[in-house]
């Protein structure tokens, strides 16, 4: 624990504004939690890193982002060791943990309470940051699980939102008080552009007399321009290229790891000065983005991996991405433009530049809180299964009738069970509800899963490709041919053949999600003890290094990546100990081959080691 004067010294902080001294103040003057509604720039993160340094006990930060924990975790971790989790939500990688300051993402801190670490008993605080997307159908259960999981313990909790609606029934969902800022550090000018006008909220006009790109270039700034599709960002930046050569890049969720962190520097370092995205860079890390401009205000709806149709973006996701303008320690103002096709549009979109925000729905299942809940505790009675449930936001008022439905479709999936010991009535979670709530399935899972464990005989990599979680990022692809040939050693740009406009990333997302799902798939044979476990694991093995079975014991060799196991391989070597005993040979064949031969340094280090 630190001194205030200690902590500003060691984060180089000259002093704190009015909102972060309010919140200080509440933090260390009362037993409250805290909602904090303040625009981007303010402050929000700074007073997070300094409550967890100040608090006595452990501290959570929880994130919607790897990237923005990261960024935190490499503040923190130069003043005290810091634990960053942010691995795949269905491995046990954090049961211990003796650092401090945690650092993770929502759906993390949801599974890692879902196994009931015994660390967590020691966490007293936790900060919350961007509540907003508990409205985002794919973040919302965890966040609300995670919330719940924090006020039936009796944790402390500080949650903050730039853009969300009615924080009066938030707060008293959380037994919070409100500390509120209105103004933004960095003002941000909004307008909606319609020909060569600028309308604001007020209908105010501005006539530009020149294009807005060369506008703000010619100021020396940057715009950072959004697109709703990645064919329609690739087009508008071919276009610009041709005019504007290298001012310009592109960034999309098509990229890969390293493009994408190569794009974020070179944005950073000021070396482009024009962006074009999707909304991959609606909501992250601190850029030094002068001006934003949407060029579309309708984002794609996908069902099941599936196009079906165009939705109109909320006034959250505007708020968002506009937020990107204007940053702190990088700009004094910040300009966020929607461009309007018509002057019906123009009309309509200038709502979008009104201080509305609108409310929390979330997407917690009674299904999803109940295998949540027995996961964490074992066993419940009836009545504190359902006092629990006082906690949530959704289901608070639910019909009890609902609740019991589920219970009884659970209990028939053999999901749970339930019994009767001294007039009261118990659920227990089966083995077969352990295995989907630490794989971190839902209801639809549970029932595809439930079904196949019925037949007799079954192909694995089929049920994985088919699993509902890897088509809804299949894109219409043929996973079964990717998955196979991703097993016997091909690349992922080889891979992009199996599905139209598919890209390298998108091959990458599909074995991401039959990684998960083969492993889900094993984790549920071997609790229920199946013959099929053992190919179960070695399928999920396959699918997660890339390799064939006989190659598996090559690729977790110390220094031995996917590609060299498969060549070892493909030459008949299988074990360290065939290496080594013909390893003159085995450099001799490594030399005739271009690429491999920069890594015959590999196997001499690989011989040395006696392991």
């Amino acid at each position: 624990m630190y001194r205030l004067e200690e902590i500003l010294s060691k984060l180089q902080i000259k002093s704190l504004n009015d909102f972060q001294k309010q919140v200080l103040n509440v933090f260390l003057n009362s037993n409250k939690n805290v909602l904090l509604i303040a625009p981007t720039g303010i402050g929000k993160t700074t007073i997070a890193e300094i409550i967890m340094l100040m608090s006595e006990n452990k501290s959570v930060y929880i994130s919607p982002l790897r990237a923005l924990s990261y960024q935190v975790f490499n503040e923190l971790s130069q003043i005290e060791p810091v634990r960053l989790a942010t691995g795949d939500v269905y491995v046990s990688d954090t049961e211990e943990v003796e650092e401090r300051i945690i650092m993770t993402t929502y759906e993390k801190m949801d599974s890692m309470i879902r196994r009931n670490y015994d660390w967590l008993s020691q966490v007293s605080t936790i900060f919350l940051d961007e509540l907003h997307n508990m409205r985002d159908p794919k973040r919302s259960e965890a966040i609300e699980l995670i919330l719940e999981w924090a006020l039936e313990k009796g944790k402390r909790i500080i949650t903050a939102s730039a853009t969300v609606g009615e924080i009066e029934k938030i707060a008293e969902w959380l037994n919070a008080e409100i500390i509120r800022a209105d103004k933004r550090p960095v003002p941000l000018f909004e307008y909606v552009k319609f020909g060569n006008k600028l309308i604001d909220k007020n209908g105010k006009v501005i006539e530009l007399k020149k294009d807005l790109i060369e506008y703000i270039l010619d100021k020396g700034k940057n715009i950072l321009i959004f697109e709703n599709t990645r064919k329609r960002a690739e087009s508008e930046y071919d276009r610009l290229r041709t005019i504007y050569g290298n001012k310009v890049i592109l960034f999309h969720g098509g990229l890969s790891r390293e493009e994408r962190e190569e794009a974020l520097q070179k944005i950073v370092k000021g070396e482009v000065k024009i962006v074009v995205s999707t909304t991959a860079l609606g909501q992250g890390v601190n850029l030094p983005i002068y001006c934003v401009l949407l060029k579309e205000m309708e984002l794609p709806q996908v069902e099941n991996g599936r196009f079906v149709g165009w939705r109109r973006m909320s006034i959250n996701e505007y708020k968002q991405i506009a937020g990107r303008a204007g940053r702190p320690r990088f700009d004094k103002e910040g300009i966020a433009v929607i461009e309007a096709k018509s002057e019906y549009q123009a009309k309509l979109f200038t709502n979008y530049l009104k201080d509305n925000y609108e409310s929390i729905k979330s997407y917690l299942t009674p299904f999803k809180f109940i295998l949540v809940h027995l996961s964490r505790n074992e066993t419940e009675t009836e009545n504190e299964l359902l006092t629990a449930i006082k906690y949530t936001y959704t289901l608070r008022n639910t019909d009890i009738r609902e609740i019991k439905l589920t219970l009884d479709k659970m209990n028939d999936l053999e999901i749970i069970t339930e019994y009767i010991t001294n007039n009261e009535k118990y659920y227990s979670l089966l083995p077969f509800g352990r295995a989907l709530s630490y794989s971190y399935l839902d209801l639809e899972d549970a029932e595809y899963y439930r079904a196949i464990l019925k037949m007799k005989n079954f192909d694995i990599i089929h049920i994985i490709a088919n699993s509902p979680k890897v088509i809804e990022v299949s894109r219409n692809s043929d996973v079964e041919g990717i998955l196979r040939d991703w097993i016997h050693g091909k690349d992922p740009k080889e891979l992009v053949k199996y599905g139209t406009n598919i890209t390298e990333k998108d091959v990458k997302n599909i074995i991401d999600a039959s990684t998960w799902q083969s492993y889900s798939f094993y984790a549920i044979l071997k609790a229920l003890n199946h013959k099929e476990t053992n190919n179960a694991l070695f399928t999920w093995l396959e699918i997660e290094a890339g390799v064939p079975k006989n190659a598996l014991n090559l690729v977790r060799l110390k220094g031995i990546g996917r590609k060299l196991a498969l060549f070892l391989y493909q030459h008949g070597y299988s074990t360290k100990k065939e290496i080594c005993s013909d390893i003159q040979n085995v450099i001799a064949v490594m030399e005739k081959d271009e690429e491999m031969k920069k890594q015959t340094w590999r196997i001499k280090e690989l011989c040395k080691s006696k392991k």
